[in-house]
């Protein structure tokens, strides 16, 4: 499998390599894409991977939990624009986390990411 590395823009004609529930982003135009680099800050130890979550929320037909706060928390799985497996956990705004940032307290969008911790770790716990 041909692999590029992450946050680096390759311009070529290969855009996307896509296996089941694994995207291997090479590039897309050459243009940076959202999610390409993997979160920020201390890594979470999570009892289940990225493709065990899309697998479990693809096989329900709603899947909610509660945050710590106590907000209900619905969680979808889409494919973006460039071909990358996101899982949006919806509460007043969607927010996106790729197979990169699963583990992280911030996802891999923008500069310093954007807080998910509180949505991916009390949802990682929610099923067995």
């Amino acid at each position: 499998m041909l692999t590029g590395m992450h946050g680096q823009g390759i311009v070529g004609i290969l855009d996307i390599i896509v296996e089941p529930l694994n995207v291997c982003v090479i590039s897309v135009k050459g243009e940076y894409m959202a999610h390409p680099n993997g979160g920020h800050g201390q890594h979470h130890g999570m009892r289940h991977s990225f493709n065990a979550a899309v697998a479990h929320i693809r096989g329900q037909a709603l899947t909610q939990f509660h945050t710590e706060a106590g907000a209900l928390i619905t969680a979808t799985t889409r494919i973006n624009r460039n071909g990358i497996v996101l899982i949006e956990f919806k509460h007043n705004y969607p927010y996106t986390v790729c197979s990169k940032c699963w583990e992280y307290p911030r996802n891999c969008e923008g500069k310093d990411g954007v807080r998910i911790g509180h949505y991916t770790v009390p949802f990682d716990a929610s099923w067995l």
